[in-house]
């Protein structure tokens, strides 16, 4: 077993700082640069006598090229999604990735924009967040320098959260895979988001990890905005009613979250679930 590494300084800053990119993309989403909220880019959808949360499309047209092909993300999308529990559905298991980084806020549309209002999640689950020359101390100061958090108070809830807190004091390159996925998890679960965007799969497992962290989650999104871009589908029919489903160019919602799960079940993304999606569209001229 490897003793908790000290790094290098001068290494240490700069992974920290190429991580904060990722984090920091779905910050400046919520925040300016003074930590307010940025009202440019708030709209209000109302509900009655109450305001709710939202995201909203505006023109916004995205066609990223992946695997050497251009996925059509958004063509021209007016779409205002107010607070709910969506489970994020696409025709092409490959579009989802560059689906939810807009969700997210890491990158603008090419064309158009998309508003937020809150404080948006980082793509909670997606592992590439954790990397680097850096501990998992190192991450948790990150996290609470972007969100003005107590860095005591912070540490004492992973340090409780994770099932072997020894390895937060090691670099994030000799994590083992199950403390990578519990760190990442529970991390999200510091800052007060206005917006879940949940990439990975929920802990499903019966242990103390998966109770702690299923408990604290639904207290912390609870009358928040979730978007789960989870392959389980029983993930997605626990914690959604509703779904966003990105199809071809098009965004909607669908409010009937069985059929939209029975039209477009959740897929890894692969080479073989690509063809199967180019044999569909040769098939389907709309």
């Amino acid at each position: 077993m490897p003793e908790a590494p000290t790094p290098n300084a001068s290494s240490c800053v700069t992974n920290v700082e190429e991580m904060a990119v990722g984090f920091r993309g779905a910050w400046q989403h919520g925040h300016n640069k003074t930590g307010s909220r940025n009202r440019l880019q708030e709209c209000w959808c109302i509900i009655g006598d109450q305001r709710s949360l939202m995201i909203s499309f505006q023109r916004a047209s995205d066609e990223p090229e992946i695997a050497g092909i251009r996925r059509h993300i958004a063509s021209s999308v007016d779409l205002d999604i107010p607070t709910g529990r969506y489970a994020l559905l696409t025709s092409d298991p490959l579009a989802k990735k560059p689906a939810v980084d807009l969700l997210a806020g890491l990158r603008p549309p090419q064309m158009g924009r998309i508003s937020f209002i809150g404080l948006t999640s980082w793509p909670i689950g997606r592992p590439a967040f954790l990397r680097g020359n850096v501990t998992g101390r190192h991450v948790i100061a990150l996290i609470c320098r972007l969100y003005g958090l107590d860095m005591h108070v912070s540490n004492a809830v992973l340090e409780t959260m994770v099932t072997d807190p020894r390895h937060i004091n090691w670099k994030v390159e000799h994590w083992p895979a199950e403390f990578r996925y519990e760190f990442g998890l529970a991390a999200a679960l510091l800052p007060p988001f206005d917006i879940y965007i949940v990439e990975g799969v929920f802990p499903f497992l019966k242990d103390r990890f998966s109770y702690l962290w299923n408990t604290l989650f639904e207290k912390r999104s609870a009358g928040k905005m979730l978007i789960a871009g989870s392959n389980r589908v029983a993930d997605l029919s626990k914690y959604c009613d509703r779904a966003i489903v990105v199809n071809r160019g098009r965004v909607t919602i669908a409010n009937d979250l069985k059929k939209a799960l029975d039209r477009y079940p959740p897929r890894v993304a692969s080479y073989d679930a690509q063809k199967e999606f180019e044999d569909e569209l040769a098939d389907d001229p709309l």
